[in-house]
């Protein structure tokens, strides 16, 4: 049993602590927002020019925002058919001359066994 004393010594160890990781986790999120905010924004930044030619291209009038689903975003419903987005990736991928990443499998796929079977040592 703690006496008071040490009671009270463990409870603000415990309470300092406490506040401690409150700020370190804040100031975690803070860095990661802001970091967030600046990768979208040089993203963006070069997804722009090819968003306007596809835009252009294809003779759009209008070109939603549908990446927050309604009541935060402003578009109630849409169409699947209406998405651009593979599309405007491929064009992106495609003016960049990056690959696009091939999607991955959960589940690593087993090697295949070789051709020609290999060869046993002969007992001596």
């Amino acid at each position: 049993m703690l006496n008071d004393e040490s009671r009270s010594k463990l409870a603000a160890s415990i309470e300092s602590k406490r506040k401690n990781l409150d700020r370190a986790t804040q100031d975690a999120q803070e860095e990661f927002e802001s970091q967030r905010t600046e990768l979208v924004s040089k993203l963006l930044t070069k997804l722009a020019p090819i968003v306007q030619k596809y835009f252009n291209d294809n003779h759009y009038s209008l070109l939603l925002d549908t990446s927050q689903p309604w009541p935060q975003g402003m578009v109630v419903m849409a169409s699947p058919a209406t998405d651009i987005t593979q599309q405007v990736l491929e064009a992106y991928n495609t003016f960049s001359g990056v690959p696009a990443f091939a999607p991955s499998n959960s589940a690593a796929k087993p090697a295949k066994p070789s051709a020609t079977k290999p060869s046993v040592p002969q007992k001596q």
